[in-house]
């Protein structure tokens, strides 16, 4: 990660004749009134620069789930994100790690959230808000409102997100990544009721809390046009 944070730094830096980094280095430029369509296709694969995390803050203890068992595809209009913004991840719930064994396994239960049987959640894009067009070396800064399937439930999430789109220098080609990428971050708030996991009874809020709070990141890979709409999800 701290990788790719510096190369995102070295590629944003808006410098000044003396060499010192503008205050606005990175802010997004504003999109155009009737741009042309730009229309670019990124696909999130599991493991790599891709997670989502989770954080969960009770009175006896805090507890962070990490996640890389996640993939997707998003096709969007760089130039007016708000005009085309289509596609969504599949996240595998028996991927997170807790960091203790016992505990990942007691999560993926019955009580919990029993992969087994409800073994995907899935979010889908509805719309993407945003001042900011999508440019090399710049923060895009907007709202993605979407549906999550996760169980038996239907979440209608709105996430607050940035977005920053990486040209593959040869900085990033080091790294073995070898296409332009757009790494999306954000996070957002999941309340735990409406699942109505029978594990909460007995914790009670004590030891797991009814509100997550959910960060994800996920670096889409750039890849060529494609002639038809894609599956959006996997």
């Amino acid at each position: 990660d701290q990788e790719l944070e510096n190369a995102a730094s070295n590629q944003a830096c808006d410098c000044a004749p003396d060499g010192e980094a503008s205050p606005v280095a990175n802010t997004g430029p504003q999109i155009k009134a009737g741009a042309e369509v730009q229309e670019k296709n990124f696909v999130f694969k599991s493991g790599g620069f891709t997670k989502v995390s989770y954080y969960s803050e009770a009175p006896i203890k805090d507890i962070v789930g990490i996640n890389q068992d996640v993939s997707g595809q998003l096709r969007v209009d760089i130039n007016d994100p708000n005009r085309l913004a289509e596609g969504g991840v599949v996240l595998k719930m028996a991927g997170f790690s807790t960091g203790i064994p016992l505990r990942d396994e007691h999560f993926r239960a019955e009580k919990w959230l029993d992969t087994e049987r409800y073994p995907d959640a899935e979010f889908k894009i509805t719309k993407v808000e945003t001042k900011n067009r999508i440019e090399f070396g710049k923060v895009a800064n907007g709202t993605i409102h979407g549906t999550m399937r996760l169980k038996e439930h239907t979440y209608n999430l709105e996430v607050p997100i940035t977005a920053r789109y990486l040209e593959a220098t040869e900085e990033l080609q080091k790294m073995r990544i070898k296409t332009n990428l757009l790494v999306v971050e954000g996070t957002f708030s999941l309340d735990l009721t409406p699942l109505k996991l029978s594990g909460m009874k007995n914790s009670g809020g004590k030891k797991i809390a009814k509100v997550l709070k959910v960060r994800l990141k996920l670096a889409g890979s750039e890849q060529a046009p494609v002639a038809s709409s894609p599956t959006l999800i996997p």
